[in-house]
Parts: C-alpha cells; structure tokens; sequence
C-alpha cells in the first residue's frame, strides 16, 4: 500500500517554512499550491481529473487516500483559504484501464511499460498540466 501522504505533508510544511522565512514570504505562503499528480485508471488515457482540496474520492488509489488522510490531520498549511484544503489541488492523469483487470492483473498493468502511442498519449496530457500549473499561478 502506498503510505506516501505523511513524507509528502512533512515536506510541504518544511517548504512553506522555507519560503515564510524569505522577504515576500507571507505572500508567497498564501499562494502556494501543492499539486499532486497520480494516475487516474477511471479515465481514458490521457484525460484529467482535477479535484481541490480533500473532498472527492480517491476511487481506490491508496496514495491519494494517505494524502487526503495527511492533509486532514494536518489541518491548514497554506493556499488562499486560510481555513481550508484548498492548496492542495489533486491531478489525475487517465491511464485507460481496460476492463476486469483486478488485484495483481492491475497492478501490472499500472507499472508495467506503455506502448508507444500509450506514451504519446501521456505526452500530450503533459501539455496539459503544464497549462493547469499556469492557470494556478495565475491566481490570487
């Protein structure tokens, strides 16, 4: 089981330290953003899922369970709603998962290699995070 959501929340918090103690910091705090990329077996290859915050299911992913976990025993960290969850922004890139593939059957085929048009899809869902990190940027 992926258990990544601790480490992940510990080094966000030791970032918004970091960047609290530089001039600008306070400001550059209540922007911040922490987005996490997963794969999203739900959707077609290539497509996102974008979610805010912790609500939302993981649909199944255990390493955004332990995040969404981590993130609500650790409270407000940042983002530019001082009472929420808002900073984190949760980006699910489809892997087109084919139908009745269970336990270790999908485990293969999550880490197992793309074809080549499998990884061109990817490629160009990249152009679209990027433009997503963009947009956030933008913000506030």
């Amino acid at each position: 089981m992926n258990v990544s959501g601790p480490t992940l929340l510990q080094a966000w918090k030791t970032w918004l330290e970091a960047i609290g103690r530089e001039p600008g910091g306070t400001e550059a705090r209540k922007k911040a953003r922490l987005v996490v990329l997963h794969d999203e077996k739900e959707k077609s290859l290539g497509m996102l899922r974008i979610l805010r915050g912790v609500e939302g299911s993981p649909r199944g992913h255990n390493g955004i369970k332990s995040v969404v976990a981590s993130v609500k025993k650790g409270g407000n960290l940042g983002g530019s709603n001082p009472a929420g969850t808002e900073w984190l922004v949760r980006v699910g890139v489809g892997i087109g998962m084919p139908p009745n593939k269970h336990g270790n059957e999908m485990v293969e085929w999550v880490l197992g290699r793309m074809t080549a048009m499998e990884r061109k899809s990817v490629e160009e869902a990249r152009w679209k995070v990027m433009e997503l990190i963009e947009e956030l940027r933008r913000e506030d």
